[in-house]
């Protein structure tokens, strides 16, 4: 049984995911066992699942969409991982292209020493039109025999496993290439001119597809299909002038490819671009706005959407809200001129948001408050109106390696109890202070830079407090770090230096405990300490 053991790594867009599910379909059918990991990506067990089931299954089917391999430029790519983990145990390894898709410009985007390792001469092309000719050419690389050892699945995950096969079928019953495929085309040369039409007559796990055109309705999901433009988003425009532009009410579904314009709000209507109050909608290369709440609203513990490659501007409120337990992944976005904030996080919202673009808002960058929760990682925010990271009364966001740059007011501000960590992050050029934190705001601070700040680099008053460690503070009009008013922080391992006046400027009842820094070479010395005041020092460089 061990030659009849595949595993199926792919991306997780539509391409991808229809594509991986047409070959699951096929090779089970066929007695292979195979392995197709449909569950959501945030399982705390995901990596070492996925891994051991590589070490379970002698073959390794690669699916090749467009843009599968983009992302393994990053260091950690969890398609990349698979294939660097197929390579070490010597898996049969399988690339799937599919159609319009050329493998030379996805291998590009491999290290050097991983597209030197991965065998194209097993590639197989799809073709839907002749469908079992290429499953059956599939089928023909599957019979190379593999002599690498092949570990069986662990025992205690068995049931895990066990749980994601039996996910895999489920979906692939929902989604399979006898599945209904609808066209909608305003101008009539579809079945449908409308695509509510189309929804209603729509089997579970239907494709539509949308032919560029403006469609004025309200789409309301209520069952898992996918919906994909066809051609530039900009040409496919769904616009409501009557509530959300969708509103998803199923488990699962896919839209991608088209303009959602909310336009309800010349009407008086208080609705969303997009609503996820439940289900894993995957929302890919959309371009959404709203001229009445926020464009994206995701709120309750069942919504867990995907969204990605996606442009969020515009909006009357925020870009994107995520509130009441309302999570999911956010992933290579782009959110731009809304008026209150590009991301708001609220009330438990608790979301993963990657390598996004927070930019020229006429609010914040992004505020977490009332116990908004969440990560945020590798994220560029600039041009904000306020600051680029606002935390507020019991926000405690993880926020990684972000730059936040060129704002017209402060980098980071905590306040009214705001915490945090905030890690490795680039801080420069701002109006106001690269981080500033009042009134009971206790973040920790750790390994960021704060330069180049048309003030001061570090701004703490008003009762704030936190603990900032391993950081750098420089180049700033004023000084390095200045306390007052009961502000009182920890300063930990942190270099200040080159700054337009003091390193540490403490004055009106500011307090300080400042351990092993280095506060050499500021224009106006080490401090600057008022009567008021008091500073406790150990083994600082002056």
């Amino acid at each position: 049984m061990e030659q009849k053991t595949v595993f199926i790594s792919y991306r997780r867009n539509p391409a991808g995911k229809h594509l991986s599910r047409l070959i699951y379909q096929f090779l089970t059918h066929n007695g292979y066992d195979v392995f197709l990991d449909v569950v959501t990506m945030d399982n705390g067990d995901f990596d070492r699942i996925i891994l051991n089931q590589i070490a379970a299954r002698a073959h390794f089917i690669l699916v090749l969409s467009d843009g599968a391999l983009a992302r393994c430029v990053n260091p950690g790519d969890w398609v990349l991982r698979e294939i660097e983990e197929a390579l070490r145990l010597e898996r049969n390894i399988i690339p799937v292209i599919d159609e319009g898709v050329k493998i030379e410009d996805e291998m590009a985007f491999l290290p050097a020493e991983v597209r030197a390792r991965v065998q194209t001469k097993n590639a197989v092309k799809l073709s839907h039109d002749y469908f079992d000719a290429f499953a059956e050419r599939v089928r023909s690389f599957l019979k190379q025999p593999v002599t690498s050892v092949v570990v069986p699945t662990p025992t205690f995950e068995r049931v895990e496993v066990s749980r994601r096969i039996a996910a895999a079928d489920a979906e692939v019953k929902a989604e399979s290439r006898y599945t209904a495929e609808l066209v909608v085309d305003v101008r009539g040369t579809g079945q449908y001119t409308r695509i509510t039409d189309a929804l209603t007559a729509a089997p579970a796990g239907a494709r539509i597809t949308v032919k560029p055109g403006t469609y004025t309705e309200s789409l309301k999901l209520t069952k898992p299909v996918t919906i994909e433009g066809q051609g530039d988003r900009s040409r496919i425009i769904v616009q409501s002038d009557a509530g959300d532009c969708i509103f998803m009410d199923t488990d699962e579904a896919t839209v991608s490819g088209l303009s959602l314009r909310c336009v309800a709000g010349s009407r008086g209507v208080k609705c969303y671009g997009v609503n996820i109050p439940k289900g894993r909608l995957l929302l890919r290369d959309c371009d959404i706005t709203s001229d009445s709440l926020a464009c994206v609203a995701i709120h309750n513990p069942a919504a867990r959407p995907y969204l990605v490659d996606c442009v969020i501007h515009d909006g009357k409120t925020m870009g994107l809200q995520i509130y009441e337990n309302g999570g999911g992944v956010i992933e290579d976005c782009v959110v731009y001129g809304n008026t209150l904030a590009g991301l708001e996080i609220i009330t438990g919202g608790n979301p993963t948001v990657r390598r996004c673009i927070f930019r020229d808002g006429k609010g914040s960058g992004m505020f977490v408050y009332k116990n908004g929760d969440g990560v945020i990682e590798d994220c560029e925010v600039y041009g904000n109106t306020f600051a680029g990271l606002a935390i507020q009364t019991g926000g405690n966001p993880t926020v990684r390696r972000c730059t936040f740059r060129d704002g017209k007011a402060g980098g980071v501000y905590v306040y009214e109890n705001g915490g945090g960590v905030i890690e490795d992050c680039e801080v420069y050029g701002n109006a106001f202070a690269g981080l500033e934190i009042k009134t009971g705001g206790n973040p920790t601070v750790r390994r960021c830079t704060f330069r180049d700040g048309k003030t001061g680099g570090v701004f703490v008053n008003d009762n704030g407090g936190g603990v900032i460690e391993d950081c750098k503070v420089y180049g700033n009009t004023n000084a390095g770090l200045a306390i007052k008013t009961g502000g009182n922080p920890i300063i930990r391992r942190c270099t200040i230096s080159k700054n337009g006046y003091e390193a540490i400027w403490v004055y009106v009842n500011g307090k300080a405990t400042v351990e092993d820094c280095d506060l050499r070479g500021n224009k106006r010395g080490a401090w600057d300490i008022d009567s008021s005041s008091s500073v406790t020092r150990r083994n600082n460089l002056e």
